[in-house]
């Protein structure tokens, strides 16, 4: 009998020296025992768990919150720092990451100043985003007055037009008193013949632009009315005529 009592004893010896499966201690019920699960007292931490945003190791790999596939963000980058990001380049992760951010919306990931939120200048470029580069909206664009004569200077009176470049047939002033005669315009030479103001300063064929010298020696003369030196004598020669009457 005693042999055998010995046998018996050594292999309950060697059965508690030995690991067993009955043993084993699954202490959260997640189906994951103490050897293999990293946080035995909470079941949804365990070997091939979904890793979540929640600075916890979920899946037992030894890292925290990479690869999060339920509740990671999407973040842009943002190249040109304006607050605004490009959606052509994108990562997932739950803490931003630098140089991105989670707008999309840029348009010009190289400017910053061009984004949603920018006012549209005259620059060639998109700067709001919209789809239209300097359009007449722009805040500096410019108001063009119709210029019917092309003589560089707009009507006074006319339908306006804004926009960034130069309309044809538009000016960039309205300082025009004639704008159907392309001889008529400020500083144009005043013409003393045609009781017209042809410089549009408010005076027609005033003396101080008249009075210039011909080339031949004789100064011209003529009206603020723009009469000729014959009418402007009549009244002379009536008024001699009436002092000889007088004398007789």
């Amino acid at each position: 009998m005693r042999p055998r009592s010995a046998t018996l004893t050594a292999l309950l010896l060697a059965a508690l020296a030995t690991p067993s499966a009955a043993f084993a201690v699954d202490g959260d019920g997640d189906g994951h025992d103490a050897s293999v699960d990293c946080d035995d007292g909470d079941p949804d931490v365990f070997p091939g768990a979904v890793e979540r945003c929640n600075g916890v190791d979920d899946n037992c790999d030894g890292d925290v919150d990479e690869a999060a596939s339920v509740d990671a963000l999407t973040w842009y980058a943002d190249t040109d720092s304006d607050g605004f990001g490009t959606p052509l380049f994108q990562v997932t992760a739950c803490e931003q990451p630098s140089g991105y951010v989670s707008d999309n919306s840029d348009c010009n990931d190289d400017e910053a100043t061009v984004n949603p939120e920018e006012t549209e200048v005259c620059d060639t470029l998109d700067n709001d985003c919209d789809g239209y580069t300097d359009e007449d909206g722009a805040a500096d664009a410019v108001t063009w007055h119709p210029d019917h004569d092309l003589d560089g200077y707009g009507e006074y009176e006319g339908v306006t037009v804004r926009a960034c470049e130069q309309p044809s047939g538009y000016a960039a002033n309205n300082l025009d008193c004639d704008d159907f005669h392309n001889t008529i315009y400020p500083g144009a030479p005043e013409d003393c013949s045609n009781g017209v103001d042809d410089d549009c300063d408010g005076d027609a064929d005033e003396a101080e632009d008249c009075a210039a010298d011909t080339g031949a020696g004789v100064p011209k003369t003529c009206s603020v009315t723009g009469a000729s030196p014959a009418t402007l004598a009549l009244p002379l020669v009536l008024l001699g005529l009436a002092r000889r009457r007088r004398q007789a």
